[in-house]
């Protein structure tokens, strides 16, 4: 990398330049999760993917419950609250609840899609509530 009259490096300045660029960004990227990380949230280890369930004569069925027993029992909270609705219909919203929920609650919201009885999709907005 030999400076010209000048001063200019040229292209090996420019990939030397790059490559310490792409190197800082990438270290950030994998630091970023790790500095981002909040350890006092209780839904950290809720497993959102397992709030399943069915459509079945235009009411929501769910098959969670043994998952939200075993969720207290690992993260030992007092308790945990499901909400799911039906995305637009006016099917009522199906409340299940396992433990108490007397104290702090943190809420977290997600969406899915599960299966009805005539062979579609639904969508079904979760909240999900956990008492420490």
């Amino acid at each position: 990398m030999r400076r010209d009259t000048a001063g200019a490096t040229g292209f090996a300045g420019a990939m030397v330049a790059t490559m310490v660029v792409v190197t800082v960004l990438s270290a950030y990227m994998a630091a970023a999760p790790y500095l981002l990380h909040y350890e006092g949230d209780p839904l950290i280890g809720f497993d959102t993917g397992r709030l399943t369930g069915t459509v079945e004569d235009g009411a929501f069925v769910p098959g969670y419950d043994d998952y939200l027993h075993s969720y207290l029992e690992v993260h030992g909270h007092r308790g945990v609250e499901v909400r799911a609705m039906l995305v637009g219909t006016d099917a009522p919203e199906v409340v299940t609840t396992v433990g108490g929920m007397d104290g702090e609650v943190t809420w977290k919201r997600v969406s899915a899609l599960v299966d009805r009885d005539d062979g579609g999709k639904q969508i079904v907005v979760f909240g999900v509530g956990v008492c420490v």
